[in-house]
């Protein structure tokens, strides 16, 4: 609002430019010629003086009624600004794997709502690479998933580890495999269906050993390869064909109701470690522990899913 208007303001309301100069903390003369400049700009007398103090005019009482009008838009804006980035400050940009998601993350994210609830929430689920880039690039705070193996030792990140899972094969209940006990051998005749696969132009996370190892294996690859990057269009191949979907043992309940199976596989299945990967400069960061903390104690009470 105009420095003018509000000391206006002050006389207008007082009626007395030394108590209004007292108020403002300001010089009486300077306030006096502030108002005659104002009066002088505008062609009007907003004031009739006198020994006991001031009184408005015709024209005074129309710029008060709008100065108080502009007075409360100013108020009005300057709450909304601080309300804004008060929101923006405390916005929070999480990713997961779409396993995490459904064992824990989600319930972190709604006690973090119900705890904050001005708060921006962003939640980005998907493939551990393109996570780990977006969290490198600052469109993520933090990102759960696969321990990955061979990360670049200059990517500056922190990983909390929270528990080991096994990964089994899915398919559909009348699968030729799903009523007995198979090899790996036998899984080569059905094709397989990537979940957010991974992409070659986020191999850059990874140190050049392991970036080559990862070229390598996705041209050795003689299966029939579906992929998607959704959950609910892999079962719904995984309803319609004789596909196979590799995942993480914890999401069996999950598959259930889709009268979706895992397969008795007579080989160990290989283990991941699961964790919370955040920027080594932010593991300090109140905000992010917080999250962390809510992540470990939703963990904790849904662990019974994880085998």
């Amino acid at each position: 609002m105009d420095k003018v208007l509000r000391q206006f303001l002050e006389v207008a309301t007082l009626k007395n430019v030394t108590h209004a100069a007292n108020k403002l903390c300001m010089n009486q003369s300077t306030l006096s010629i502030n108002i005659k400049r104002l009066e002088e700009s505008l062609g009007v007398p907003l004031l009739i003086r006198s020994s006991s103090g001031v009184e408005l005019t015709e024209f005074g009482h129309v710029v008060l009624e709008e100065a108080r009008i502009m007075q409360r838009l100013h108020d009005n804006t300057l709450k909304k600004i601080e309300f804004l980035k008060e929101r923006l400050e405390r916005e929070l940009k999480v990713g997961a794997g779409h396993a995490e998601w459904y064992l824990f993350v989600k319930d972190s994210v709604r006690t973090y709502r119900q705890r904050h609830p001005s708060a921006n929430i962003h939640t980005e689920i998907g493939n551990n690479l393109r996570l780990m880039d977006q969290l490198l690039s600052g469109d993520l705070d933090l990102s759960v998933g696969n321990e990955i193996y061979g990360l670049n030792r200059n990517a500056g990140v922190v990983f909390i580890p929270l528990y080991q899972t096994s990964h089994k094969a899915f398919v559909r209940a009348s699968h030729p495999l799903a009523l007995r006990s198979c090899t790996a051998d036998d899984l080569k005749d059905y094709p397989v269906i990537h979940l957010t696969p991974n992409e070659s132009r986020y191999s850059y996370v990874m140190d050049e050993l392991y970036r080559q190892e990862y070229g390598n294996s996705v041209h050795m690859k003689e299966q029939i390869v579906y992929s998607s990057n959704t959950m609910e269009a892999c079962i719904e191949t995984l309803e319609d064909a004789n596909a196979i979907l590799f995942f993480p043992s914890s999401m069996e309940s999950y598959f259930k109701p889709f009268n979706i199976v895992s397969l008795s596989l007579s080989e160990t299945q290989r283990m991941s470690s699961i964790g919370i990967y955040l920027l080594r400069e932010r593991q300090d960061d109140q905000q992010l522990n917080d999250m962390v903390q809510l992540m470990q104690e939703s963990f904790t009470e849904n662990q019974a899913l994880v085998k």
